[in-house]
């Protein structure tokens, strides 16, 4: 009998078996229950089928061995609830925890823990970069290139020292650069709550970060801009003398800002140079209270949006920055109270998820002041909504998928 030619066996295909063959050895030998073993599973799962989606988030109700609330830095390798980040650094609760969301190249996402900068991988391994010493912490970073980034800095007692703050940029394989003062007035300005994320919401290159103070009538705050390289403040309105709120950044240092109207029902959304005053809309879309409000996609250098979601279904939309749109697909109700506020997050680089958050007024009296979160992800081919931690008094947030 002749045989026909023996097709050529893939070198992807041979490596992965081997891969996988290793794994499986390397398991077996170790003891079980250990985070070698659940490491050696994501692995071989990831080998074999591909994560779906890759995350970080901040998972607020975990504890520390006396008992006390130390918020955790959560892996999600493509399924929810994740497991801890290695190492664990989680932190008490009174101290500056958190991330600033996937570098440019999607490669690694920023974690601040009291003085400490790391960066996470693709594993849910994390690797610091940075030390400031006992007396200063980090209380927010946020990329501003693709190996820099711009932290503000406060005292270990920044809770009560509000009018003590710094800015510092962090470079990644050299350290972070020697503190420099923010004044008063600007440092009390920069504690307004960033509502959307949790770090630095600065421009490509450093120069701008936005601040905002709460606003219950409108898009839930109002914004302005801090002027990083002359320590200077200012407010951002329209032509109508309306105060805006800032979305986020394209990669060109243009931003994007928004005037929710409850009255009218839309969203008027904007784009512009810095400190520049617009007067027309990049695109005017339905809007309600508590729903969600325009997000930065990031990876993809456009805006977000589904009117009118999270306590009803609704439409993903993609504005370019031309204005054109495309619509993305349906996603469904994710709220679930009636006073709870919506937001989206990020969208997959593969754009088959997008993560949410949601936030309401604390019920709980222990924790009286507190916001608690939801966090999530949405498949958009089925709309299978997967939520991150059960209910808490703080719950989840801040889910940055890739």
């Amino acid at each position: 009998m002749t045989r026909g030619p023996v097709a050529p066996v893939d070198r992807d295909v041979v490596i992965g078996f081997g891969v996988v063959v290793l794994i499986i050895a390397a398991a077996l030998a170790w003891p079980s229950g250990s985070r070698f073993v659940e490491d050696a599973a994501n692995e071989l799962r990831l080998t074999i089928s591909g994560a779906p989606y890759l995350g970080y988030y901040m998972g607020l109700d975990a504890r520390d061995a006396s008992g006390a609330n130390a918020p955790r830095l959560m892996f999600a390798p493509g399924r929810l609830p994740g497991i801890p980040a290695v190492p664990n650094v989680a932190q008490p609760a009174f101290v500056t925890m958190g991330h600033g969301g996937w570098s440019w190249d999607g490669e690694h996402v920023l974690v601040v823990s009291a003085q400490r900068v790391y960066l996470g991988d693709r594993r849910g391994q994390l690797r610091q970069i940075a030390d400031l010493g006992p007396d200063r912490h980090f209380i927010r970073a946020g990329w501003i290139g693709p190996d820099e980034i711009l932290t503000v800095v406060g005292s270990p007692e920044w809770l009560t020292q509000r009018d003590r703050r710094w800015i510092s940029r962090v470079h990644i394989g050299a350290g972070a650069e020697t503190p420099r003062p923010i004044s008063q007035g600007a440092a009390r300005v920069l504690w307004g709550a960033d509502i959307r994320e949790g770090h630095v919401a600065a421009s490509p290159g450093g120069r701008w970060i936005r601040w905002g103070t709460p606003d219950t009538s409108g898009c839930r705050e109002w914004s302005g801009l801090y002027d990083v390289e002359n320590d200077r403040l200012s407010d951002l309105v329209d032509s109508k003398g309306r105060r805006l709120t800032a979305i986020g950044w394209l990669r060109d240092a243009r931003l994007v800002t928004a005037f929710c109207d409850p009255a009218q029902g839309t969203i008027d959304i904007f784009l512009g140079a810095p400190e520049s005053i617009p007067s027309v809309p990049l695109a005017t879309l339905p809007w309600k209270p508590r729903s969600v409000i325009p997000v930065v996609d990031r990876p993809r250098d456009r805006i977000l949006f589904a009117p009118g979601g999270g306590a009803e279904p609704a439409t993903l939309t993609a504005i370019e920055a031309d204005g054109r749109r495309t619509e993305l697909g349906r996603i469904p109700a994710f709220t679930a109270y009636a006073d709870e506020s919506a937001f989206l997050w990020t969208l997959s680089r593969d754009g088959r998820h997008l993560s949410f958050g949601a936030s309401r007024p604390s019920t709980t009296p222990a924790v009286a002041g507190t916001v608690p979160q939801r966090a999530g992800v949405i498949e958009l081919a089925t709309g299978q909504v997967t939520n991150a931690c059960p209910d808490g008094p703080r719950g989840c947030g801040n889910l940055a998928l890739r």
